[in-house]
């Protein structure tokens, strides 16, 4: 631009960028370009919704891959150990399908050849070692229990102990957990709610001080891995809210 140009304003309100008056000059007034400015923020707002559920799907098929490595590692391990899958039982002895033992982790590692999957809306939150319990690793691992536990409350889950128990049975599904507020507060997990994960100060580990359920913070469903080895995507009203671990019936998990 010269120097000597300066933008101006023509008759009309026009923008112009210098002072000349050429005939077949175009240019847009100020209202026509607010009018352009606010189609284009309607157009986001209408695109931006579906940008976020097709992330989402995107985290789903990804997860379903990541149980269905589980299945193939977990079922190559029953082949070598008289057909029995893989137990559930804590390093301490505890039990409560968020934790698996060390042994297990180890086995199913090797047998799949590459680090443990989980859930990509969790992952690098819920994927961790911690004395003395073994290992989180973002699926509830539902193989190998001692249930029904004592005083389990209802509705009662059957553990699968073999590949040769009935192929419909849960062997592990997404982590759509909660705890009963206990001392004041309690937890709840939820990796597949509309945009992804629900979190809290980014992170998806939500601190609660009543009960609070996974879909009750928008959770719309989980993956579910049979001990065929097949992987279903159940929408939460197709689940039912499942006693997660023998200490009472303070821990919850959806499937």
């Amino acid at each position: 631009m010269n120097p000597n140009q300066r933008a101006t304003l023509s008759c009309g309100g026009r923008i112009r960028i210098d002072g000349s008056e050429r005939p077949g000059d175009v240019a847009f007034t100020l209202i026509e370009l607010l009018v352009v400015i606010a189609i284009i923020a309607i157009l986001a707002s209408l695109l931006l919704p579906a940008l976020v559920s097709a992330k989402e799907k995107a985290r789903r098929a990804s997860c379903q891959s990541g149980l269905r490595q589980l299945g193939l590692a977990s079922m190559m391990y029953g082949g070598d150990n008289a057909e029995r899958v893989a137990t559930g039982i804590r390093d301490d002895g505890g039990e409560h399908t968020i934790w698996i033992g060390t042994n297990t982790f180890n086995a199913i590692k090797q047998y799949s050849g590459t680090n443990m999957s989980t859930c990509p809306s969790l992952a690098s939150t819920f994927q961790y070692y911690q004395y003395p319990y073994g290992w989180v690793i973002g699926y509830s691992y539902n193989g190998g229990h001692k249930t029904p536990w004592p005083g389990q409350p209802g509705p009662r889950w059957v553990s699968p102990q073999k590949f040769t128990d009935g192929a419909t049975l849960t062997l592990a599904c997404d982590l759509n957990q909660w705890a009963e507020p206990s001392g004041g507060s309690g937890w709840v997990i939820a990796p597949h709610c509309s945009g992804g994960a629900a979190r809290q100060a980014g992170f998806p580990f939500l601190s609660v001080k009543s009960l609070t359920t996974s879909g009750q913070v928008g959770a719309r469903g989980g993956n579910v891995l049979l001990l065929d080895g097949s992987v279903h995507w159940k929408n939460l009203k197709q689940t039912t809210n499942y006693a997660a671990s023998q200490f009472g019936s303070g821990y919850w998990n959806a499937w």
